[in-house]
């Protein structure tokens, strides 16, 4: 169904309303102008018979004589005195009898066939009584042409009221022609603010709303590109080592060259492939929308699985595991995301650990909250570099270590979407790196979110 237009529904709506108030105040208008020509005529024929009440007609030889018809005045008039003697007569036609109803009344003049209706005003005094009559058709006459000449004003106020509608109502929504051809006009790349300076304060919010999206696709655009850039150059290096170890694996002439260079292959391979891994982890947790597939999850045992998974890794550097949970600690969270986090933060302490020491995992709930700590015996991180070290593809670490730089920076992002706060910190017992994440409890994340 095509899309309803705002202008055009706003156009014909004010423009019937205001053809429709038009109509019925001319109507009204026109009813009263009838009203008050008849209240004028009414009062023309009872001044008039007053007038005449106290006439002199001459004698009474002469008082039944027919007189001449005054256009002019439109009156139809019969006089008589006392003794029922017709003094006065306007028109020869006029035929009404003496006894009409006082005051106002309607009356018919002359025989059946030629019958005029009169509106007639009669009125007796103790010398003689007056008949003063309009005819009825002219009556009408007269508050039509009064009619008639009011409405050519009145079509002309609808013609400008109907061109002030369609001009206002076009002008008003100009801001939105604008936004349309503005947004018509831009490409992909321009992400820029838009500004109409004449906007109305209706469409203000939404402007501002709209130039906050495009600030935040500019923002994530501009992060993209920048991530893709370091991808690019963080992953031509490794792909270079793997070529020049295939290269001595072609170019090896004993077999435990070829051992080897085959074992620099699989390692470089490994790196690799870890990389490209941590940068899907990364990029789908960016995609990831914040309230996607939240659910309770029990962090004592996603960090039990994930200890257990490590095992074999940290069983080749000689170093143990060891969990500390009193119990179930619930958070609200993505389980998938959880388990990111701690696969990389004990990925880091097993590597970054002396072979032979201890890594521990320590899980508690207190005070609404719920404290993950993974502590290992390595040389940790100097203060002024903590900050760095949670950036994408920055690497504080011995240089004969593998590594991509993005694990902490993993970290720090699964800890962001889940409103937790991130901490390195020294060991209070000596050497090494403990980190912390402190999450809402479950309760208190349920209990946040039906508040809001």
């Amino acid at each position: 169904m095509p899309a309803r237009s705002i202008e055009r529904q706003l156009r014909w709506r004010l423009l019937f309303g205001s053809l429709a108030v038009s109509g019925v105040l001319s109507v009204t208008v026109a009813l009263l102008v009838a009203r008050e020509v008849s209240g004028m005529l009414d009062y023309q024929l009872e001044q008039v018979a007053r007038v005449l009440a106290d006439r002199d007609f001459g004698p009474p030889s002469q008082a039944a004589a027919p007189l001449p018809e005054d256009p002019a005045m439109h009156l139809d008039v019969q006089v008589w005195n006392r003794d029922g003697r017709l003094l006065y007569r306007s028109s020869p036609a006029l035929d009404l009898p003496l006894e009409t109803p006082l005051g106002f009344s309607e009356a018919r003049s002359g025989s059946e066939d030629d019958a005029v209706e009169l509106r007639l005003f009669t009125l007796r005094t103790g010398r003689r009584t007056v008949q003063v009559g309009h005819p009825l058709e002219l009556r009408h006459e007269l508050a039509s042409d009064a009619g008639i000449k009011l409405l050519g004003p009145a079509l002309a106020a609808m013609a400008a009221l109907s061109l002030l509608v369609v001009l206002t109502v076009r002008r008003a929504l100009a801001p939105l022609r604008r936004l349309r051809q503005e947004l018509s006009q831009r490409d992909a790349q321009a992400l820029s603010a838009i500004v109409l300076p004449d906007a109305p304060a209706e469409l203000q919010l939404p402007l501002q709303t709209l130039n906050d999206l495009l600030s935040r696709l500019e923002a994530s655009f501009a992060g993209y590109r920048h991530f893709a850039a370091d991808a690019a150059h963080e992953l031509r290096t490794p792909l270079a080592a793997v070529r020049l170890q295939a290269d001595n694996l072609a170019g090896a002439r004993t077999e435990a060259e070829r051992r080897h260079a085959a074992a620099e292959l699989r390692g470089g391979i490994d790196r690799v492939q870890r990389l490209v891994q941590q940068l899907l982890e990364l990029a789908r947790l960016e995609a990831r929308r914040p309230a996607a597939g939240r659910t309770r999850v029990d962090l004592a045992g996603l960090a039990r699985d994930c200890l257990v998974a490590r095992a074999v890794e940290a069983s080749a550097r000689a170093m143990e595991l060891s969990l500390e949970a009193a119990g179930p600690a619930e958070v609200h969270g993505d389980a998938a995301a959880l388990r990111m986090l701690l696969d990389n933060l004990l990925g880091n302490a097993i590597k970054y650990g002396p072979p032979g020491s201890l890594v521990e995992v320590v899980v508690r709930q207190a005070d609404h909250r719920v404290q993950l700590l993974v502590r290992d015996r390595g040389r940790g991180i100097p203060a002024e570099a903590r900050q760095r070290v949670l950036e994408r593809f920055y690497r504080h670490e011995p240089g004969d270590l593998p590594g991509s730089g993005l694990g902490l920076a993993i970290v720090a992002e699964v800890a962001h979407s889940h409103a937790a706060r991130l901490a390195l910190q020294d060991r209070a017992d000596g050497p090494g790196l403990q980190v912390e994440v402190l999450f809402p409890a479950a309760a208190a994340a349920d209990r946040g979110g039906t508040a809001g």
